[in-house]
């Protein structure tokens, strides 16, 4: 493939990672806040608003990763370059670590409570657990695919297709149980013979395994950039509105596995009550078993979540077996199984990573439209766009001490006011590195 020449700034992208900071900034300082719907909020069990900004940011991270990586390859060489992305990424994920304190609360707070266990303790739930925050985890998932990133379209997406293949078998074996905190087969081994302190904690937003579909979000980035670099501007929007519609289409039909798992169509016997059942046949019982922290709402979770029960199909209407559409919640969990099929954020699912990488495809067809073809610039995503990271950084803090004066219980119009203020204060100071040009980088 023979990569045209490119100017340093593609404005289409730089308007779209501008979009997605700014994107970000709504959806984490209004999700505490009841006046606002559920759309703009995070959930576990199905695609929202809020769901589609950390997708879109992997897929313009992996864009700019391709395009860097390429240029970078032939003028610095294969060491230099691996470890300049190495040294990047883990200066990364130490950011996290520093900014989010370790995940640790408030049980070293006193000298008594220190010991080389708890410790240890500490080591393991970040490991699971309080390593995944955004930064971190584009540091991981840079490292995972600095192989893969400069390699052709073939190559990237058979590794697409292994990751999603991989993820699936690793939640079949454990990981399904393992990011929600139920018993699973690697924890009862890990307990068996090292002292594993990590069994209370639930994977925040993917833990360990969910870099492999982390991964295809950035991939899909990466083939994007082709896109870009290797046809025209108008020919670029209709490829890329292709993929993202085949991508959310895919998506969707897989989702709709989610629905053999209604308990209606069978799905009766909760994951307890099967458990109890096995306990008792081989004489045994839960607590015997190494795994030491007390499993909670266990009754919420299908029986088989990632082996789809493909014969309550038989028989049924089509309708029946379609999935709620993106943005619409699903049935409450006295109606359906929690699943590994349906669109979660939390695992990162199969139908989430093709949905959300679709959506993200389809948009930046979009920008590409109104802003390489159209005259479309808008200062707000410039600004942030160009210096994402320090406008990360920085709305969290002014994010932290506006929270202070704004209840979340708040009337809407307040709320609005105070999301005003939060955007006025956060564009002030990184316009103001910008006019001075100042970009933190890394």
């Amino acid at each position: 493939m023979t990569l045209d020449s490119r100017p340093p700034r593609i404005v289409s992208m730089d308007q779209f990672r501008g979009y997605t900071v700014a994107g970000m900034l709504l959806v984490n300082y209004v999700g505490h806040m009841d006046a606002f719907h559920d759309v703009f909020k995070h959930h576990s069990v199905y695609f929202s608003y809020a769901d589609s900004i950390m997708p879109s940011f992997f897929f313009a991270v992996g864009y700019s990763y391709r395009l860097t990586i390429l240029r970078r390859l032939p003028q610095l060489g294969t060491v230099r370059t691996w470890s300049t992305y190495i040294r990047r990424s883990l200066s990364l994920i130490l950011i996290s670590l520093m900014f989010f304190r370790f995940g640790a609360g408030d049980e070293f707070s006193d000298w008594s409570n220190y010991s080389w266990q708890s410790a240890w303790h500490l080591v393991t739930k970040i490991i699971k657990s309080d390593l995944w925050e955004t930064l971190a985890l584009i540091g991981v998932t840079q490292i995972a695919l600095l192989p893969v990133i400069n390699k052709s379209l073939r190559f990237r997406g058979w590794t697409i297709v292994g990751c999603l293949a991989a993820h699936a078998v690793l939640s079949w074996l454990f990981n399904f149980n393992f990011s929600h905190q139920q018993p699973n087969a690697l924890e009862d081994l890990l307990v068996r013979y090292i002292d594993w302190g990590a069994t209370d904690k639930r994977c925040w937003e993917s833990g360990p395994f969910g870099v492999l579909n982390w991964s295809v979000m950035m991939l899909f980035g990466s083939i994007a950039y082709d896109i870009i670099a290797t046809n025209s501007a108008a020919k670029s929007v209709r490829k890329l509105l292709t993929l993202g519609i085949v991508l959310m289409v895919v998506g969707y039909t897989i989702s709709c596995l989610t629905r053999l798992y209604d308990v209606e169509k069978g799905e009766g016997q909760s994951s307890q009550a099967a458990s109890s059942a096995q306990a008792e046949a081989d004489g045994s019982s839960r607590e015997m078993t190494p795994w030491g922290a007390p499993p909670e709402n266990l009754d919420q979770f299908a029986t088989s979540p990632v082996l789809p029960p493909l014969g309550r199909a038989a028989g049924q209407h089509l309708t029946s077996l379609l999935a709620e559409p993106p943005f619409v919640p699903p049935p409450g969990r006295e109606e359906r199984r929690i699943n590994y099929w349906m669109m979660t954020k939390q695992l990162p699912s199969p139908s989430f990573t093709l949905f959300a990488s679709g959506f993200a495809a389809a948009l930046y067809a979009l920008f590409v439209l109104a802003c390489d073809i159209g005259p479309l610039r808008i200062g707000l995503f410039r600004t942030f766009g160009q210096n994402p990271l320090a406008t990360y950084l920085l709305h969290a803090v002014v994010g932290l001490t506006l929270h202070t004066v704004s209840p979340d219980d708040a009337p809407l119009w307040f709320c609005l006011v105070s999301v005003t203020v939060f955007f006025l204060i956060n564009y002030v100071i990184i316009r103001g590195l910008e006019k001075q040009g100042i970009y933190i980088r890394l």
